[in-house]
């Protein structure tokens, strides 16, 4: 964006310069031999320079990296990532797997360990250090706090979404992580409220470490479902930090359309869901992933 709007300036200028030139004529153009005799120390004005001064100022200076990287492995100063990022100057880092609200509040009522997240108070010290945004996603919810009978089989599992009793619980604590990280210390201000929610928990394993919202015997995917949460959580993650960002969750879409048959839902829907539900005031970024096994084929 920063980069359209220097060339939109640059653009600005030339038309400028032009209309001047135009309008102008040949009126700039050397002084008559009379002026010029009244001048002090006056040179013959066909022997000078002619120079046209058109002051540019950008406000948006220093101009950021828009793009951003993800490693599975920690950020720390002089390993390879972190070299890594430095030399591509990417303007983000996407922290997936840090923050797992089933290890750090496991029972009801109980306080948070910050002690787990010792390693990922380090990384983002280490990319405050390197000014590179991060991105940090929140997933992976506790038993107590999730509907865990959605699998046909019938295992328990963590992998399935909030039970609807359960999102002012999930505000408490995701607040909570707000008003420790947005500190200058760590500068968090981007929030991904989990990773890849339009997964049915029956498609992959109990546990899984995904939002695992989705539904395929609802018409939404239970998109629906996952916007009424997001109005919860976002409201509560502005109380506290009114220049934070809300990202849904980086969504699958593993296929421009599926069909399913048998059921009714189809996770492209999800979205449909999200809006349906009236979150899209709440949500600041739309993130998904792309995949390149749409064409058939499976790019390393």
């Amino acid at each position: 964006m920063n980069k359209i709007r220097y060339l939109h300036t640059l653009l600005l200028i030339l038309v400028c310069s032009l209309l001047l030139l135009i309008l102008v004529g040949d009126g700039i153009r050397p002084l008559a031999s009379s002026q010029a005799a009244s001048l002090p120390n006056a040179e013959p004005l066909a022997q000078l320079d002619y120079l046209t001064y058109l002051p540019y100022v950008d406000k948006d200076y220093p101009w950021a990296n828009l793009f951003g990287v993800e490693a599975k492995s920690s950020f720390h100063p002089g390993n390879i990532y972190t070299n890594y990022a430095i030399e591509l100057k990417s303007g983000y880092a996407r922290l997936n797997r840090r923050i797992t609200w089933r290890l750090l509040q496991p029972s009801e009522n109980e306080p948070i360990n910050w002690g787990l997240l010792a390693n990922f108070e380090d990384e983002l010290r280490t990319l405050r250090a390197a000014n590179i945004r991060p991105i940090v996603v929140v997933d992976d919810y506790p038993l107590w706090a999730t509907d865990n009978t959605v699998r046909d089989d019938g295992q328990p599992t963590s992998c399935g979404p909030l039970l609807p009793q359960r999102y002012d619980d999930f505000a408490v604590f995701v607040q909570a992580l707000v008003s420790r990280y947005m500190q200058s210390e760590f500068t968090v201000h981007i929030w991904e409220l989990g990773n890849e929610p339009d997964v049915d928990p029956n498609l992959v394993e109990p546990n899984n470490n995904f939002g695992c919202w989705g539904d395929r015997d609802e018409l939404f995917y239970n998109g629906d479902a996952y916007g009424h949460m997001l109005i919860t959580v976002s409201q509560a993650i502005k109380s506290v930090d009114s220049h934070a960002q809300i990202w849904i969750g980086g969504l699958l879409l593993g296929s421009p359309s599926t069909i399913d048959p048998g059921h009714i839902g189809r996770p492209e829907y999800f979205l449909n869901g999200i809006l349906e539900a009236g979150a899209a005031p709440y949500i600041d970024v739309i993130s998904y992933h792309a995949y390149l096994q749409w064409n058939g084929q499976q790019v390393d």
